[in-house]
């Protein structure tokens, strides 16, 4: 009968931290948005709630399992290298970063540009790339310099075009 107890209670120590680690609550993650404008701007402030939206979308929840922290700059150089994180990374930014900032920063800001760079550098590469007739379109990430989107890219990925494709279809093969 000792046999028996002390074998269920070692058996009991050993899944005692499986049991503690199953029930505790989930992780909650955290997102930093770095933003260069000031948080006035009604446009970001579109963004920002479309961002928010999306992140619903895909099952993330501010104040549930996201803690989302904003850091709104209105482009001094001060509160930038105040809050600037070991990686910025942009997405649809359409603005071109001031040149100490790259410097600054040089290979740790992050740009993904909707086009296959360096054929459509700029804004409208959906339209442009229609009109060129290309047959592959795609999304590059790159590293962000003075020099607009002509930084040294990291990664690329291409998706087929065919003649009856029309801008509509480039920019959602493109979000795609």
């Amino acid at each position: 009968m000792r046999r028996r107890k002390f074998i269920t209670l070692l058996a009991g120590a050993v899944a005692w931290p499986f049991t503690a680690r199953a029930q505790q609550p989930a992780r909650m993650r955290r997102v930093g948005v770095f933003v260069y404008f000031k948080e006035e701007d009604a446009l970001l402030k579109s963004y920002v709630m479309a961002f928010q939206k999306q992140l619903a979308a895909l099952g993330w929840s501010a104040g549930d399992n996201l803690q989302i922290d904003y850091r709104w700059t209105g482009g001094n150089a001060d509160l930038i290298r105040k809050y600037a994180a070991e990686l910025v990374v942009l997405a649809r930014f359409m603005q071109v970063l001031p040149g100490w900032l790259c410097d600054d920063y040089a290979a740790r800001i992050v740009n993904i540009h909707h086009s296959f760079l360096p054929a459509f550098v700029g804004a409208n590469p959906y339209q442009r790339a229609f009109e060129r007739g290309v047959k592959l379109i795609g999304a590059t990430c790159h590293y962000a310099t003075a020099e607009l989107d002509a930084g040294p890219i990291i990664e690329q990925e291409v998706a087929r075009v065919e003649h009856y494709h029309d801008p509509e279809d480039l920019v959602r093969l493109g979000r795609d």
